[in-house]
């Protein structure tokens, strides 16, 4: 069903010095193992509501894609941390993805992420919308090390079907005069 969402489990290799091409990107998030942030650790907190309810069963995982049931989670930060460090320059892409938006009166879903508190990507989508799929680039403006938290963050009104997956890192490789010479 979400086959168009898998996700890459290729081995980051050391940069390249040669001028060549992109490196080999690596995982940087599995499904099952996001988290939900604490209010104390949510880099969206002035977005979260006093209690959030998001029961387990709204957190579902096909494959290597992580589904957020706004039915019955509205508001979600999930956060796991990085398996790798990543250097200022490295590219972050990951893939997100909804079904067709709707609620009983027109509304905003907010949809983001973050690395280490900081917001690398977001995105404010009008309800109701049709289904589409981000796919999401963002190169590092600092480096972070491993362990630093990533956040998968989604909020919005209405029974709606978010998804992530493909997160993964590639690093800036060299050219002549790169950041590797």
């Amino acid at each position: 069903m979400l086959g168009f969402l898998a996700l890459s489990l290729a081995a980051c290799g050391e940069p390249r010095r040669d001028g060549g091409g992109d490196c080999d990107p690596v995982a940087l998030a599995a499904a099952g193992a996001w988290q939900l942030a604490d209010a104390a650790d949510d880099p969206f907190a002035d977005h979260r509501p006093t209690d959030p309810a998001c029961p387990a069963w709204a957190l579902t995982t096909e494959g290597e894609s992580l589904e957020v049931d706004t039915g019955e989670c509205g508001y979600a930060t999930l956060v796991q941390p990085l398996p790798v460090a990543l250097r200022a320059g490295d590219t972050l892409t990951a893939t997100i993805a909804w079904f067709d938006l709707v609620a009983e009166a027109p509304a905003e879903a907010h949809v983001a992420l973050a690395l280490g508190g900081a917001t690398l990507w977001e995105a404010t989508v009008p309800i109701p919308s049709a289904t589409r799929v981000e796919a999401i680039a963002v190169a590092l403006p600092a480096d972070a090390p491993a362990g630093t938290p990533l956040a998968f963050h989604v909020h919005n009104h209405g029974a709606n079907s978010w998804f992530i997956t493909a997160v993964e890192g590639t690093r800036a490789c060299a050219v002549a005069g790169g950041p590797y010479e």
